[in-house]
């Protein structure tokens, strides 16, 4: 079954339900490269297990045990939909505890994720939250003028990221979770859909209301530094 352009779910006999990505030109097979490259710098508990990759001068293609659980995207959309938010809350508080371990475990190995935001959370059957999709992890420090596998969301990244100027950081991981857990906490972006660049532009003060200091801390550093 498709999932985007370039990425399938499917069923292998063996490791059952699996994710397979497949990369077709020269630049998405550098990013698929990439995060195959991350996956074996972290230990197994931090990332769910790849299966296969294989690769061509002209495709590429991994294949990693697919996480039963939906998207904090799709569980932010739940939340809205839903008359009793606190039960659909309940059933997924602490997800970002484990984000939060994962992402020790990568800075550790010397890299940042470069892409967290809620479609790249996936929330387990038991409540947990996993980090995935690590094509875009580059070296801590690098440039971010250098860096080749510049993309991800704008509404989760910070002054640095979105100015292409600076240093990777560790900071740049955790300001993507800190909005990301804003949104779920909040039910809204805390800077009313926008990113921060625009929203210190048009004197938006974010909303850190229910957030837990330290990422509440992080939010208003980043917001008050811009």
């Amino acid at each position: 079954m498709s999932i985007s352009s370039h990425v399938f779910s499917a069923h292998h006999p063996i490791h059952d339900d699996v994710i397979v990505k497949i990369a077709q030109s020269k630049a998405k097979i550098q990013q698929l490269s990439n995060e195959v490259h991350i996956r074996e710098a972290l230990p197994e508990w931090a990332v769910n297990p790849m299966i296969d990759f294989q690769q061509s001068s002209h495709w590429a293609l991994m294949a990693v045990k697919a996480i039963q659980g939906q998207t904090l995207t799709d569980h932010l959309k739940a939340i809205a939909l839903s008359q009793d938010h606190s039960e659909v809350h309940s059933g997924i508080d602490g997800w970002h505890h484990n984000v939060e371990r994962q992402l020790t475990a990568l800075h550790r190995a010397g890299y940042v994720h470069g892409d967290v935001k809620p479609s790249n959370i996936i929330i387990d059957q038991s409540g947990i939250g996993w980090l995935i999709d690590f094509g875009q992890s580059i070296t801590i420090k690098t440039h971010y003028e250098q860096n080749p596998f510049h993309g991800g969301s704008r509404y989760f990244a910070t002054k640095n990221v979105l100015d292409r100027k600076g240093k990777a950081s560790s900071i740049d991981d955790y300001f993507g979770l800190a909005v990301s857990i804003a949104c779920h906490l909040q039910g809204a972006h805390p800077f009313q859909e926008l990113p921060l660049n625009m929203a210190v532009e048009r004197h938006v003060t974010p909303n850190l209301e229910y957030l837990p200091a330290r990422y509440a801390r992080i939010i208003q550093k980043a917001y008050t530094s811009s």
